[in-house]
């Protein structure tokens, strides 16, 4: 292919011809020998096992704090709320997190002691903590209101000691293998799954057997073979 400079000789620029008008682009210098690559910081390396108490069945447990002083600032928001690198302290900041889940302490709420906490006088202008923050709650760093009915406190404690966790609470499906076929079936999901559901459908058993084929179509086997070996692995892997 001519280059941009081609047909410069017949003017006698013939030598300009195979000049290169652009610098190309430098490599990356390699790294002096023997020295090690940098070490990837992760967001576990700030934290560590904090021994706490559970104020509901005064069992003990591990609780996932940050250590002091390692946490480096990166900036902070337009509420002034701090930004550090590497680590989110909303999920183990206690101050960070009473603000977002109770507001200002002496103005929405009191904290009657390290583990209880009242209402003040403005509560109802922090709808927020009271009608949505339940979503980002932190069993480890919650307080328990203090005038809760006492049954409630008692349900919550044999609840605890009756409970089972699953032992699959931990597992992690890997979709590396199988990503296609959950694509496919997700358009399968919605083209026929919100019909289903708000009753759109004049013969709701033929829809139904519609969309089994062509979830089977989408790799539903697949997918739930290769959901049963990974899950194979990981119970035999805690054994």
């Amino acid at each position: 292919m001519a280059g941009i400079l081609s047909g410069l000789a017949r003017f006698g620029l013939g030598k300009l011809e195979n000049m290169e008008l652009y610098e190309a682009p430098k490599k990356e210098e390699a790294g002096a020998e023997g020295k090690p690559a940098p070490a990837v910081v992760q967001e576990q390396d700030f934290l560590f096992d904090k021994s706490c108490t559970c104020p509901i069945c005064d069992k003990e447990f591990k609780n996932r704090t940050v250590k002091v002083g390692k946490a480096k600032l990166s900036g902070s928001d337009l509420d002034l709320r701090p930004r550090y690198e590497q680590i989110d302290l909303l999920k183990y900041d206690p101050d960070v997190y009473y603000l977002m889940r109770h507001g200002i302490e002496g103005v929405h709420y009191e904290k009657t002691s390290d583990k209880t906490w009242m209402p003040a006088a403005d509560l109802s202008k922090y709808p927020y903590g009271t009608g949505f923050s339940w979503g980002f709650k932190n069993s480890g760093l919650d307080l328990t209101r203090e005038d809760q009915n006492t049954y409630q406190t008692e349900i919550g404690k044999k609840w605890t000691q009756d409970a089972v966790e699953s032992p699959t609470a931990a597992f992690s499906f890997d979709d590396t293998n199988v990503k296609n076929e959950l694509a496919n079936l997700k358009n399968v999901y919605t083209q026929y799954i919100p019909l289903l559901d708000l009753g759109l459908v004049e013969d709701v058993d033929a829809t139904l057997e519609e969309f089994q084929k062509q979830a089977q179509a989408a790799g539903i086997d697949k997918i739930l073979e290769e959901a049963k070996t990974q899950l194979t692995a990981y119970l035999a892997s805690i054994q």
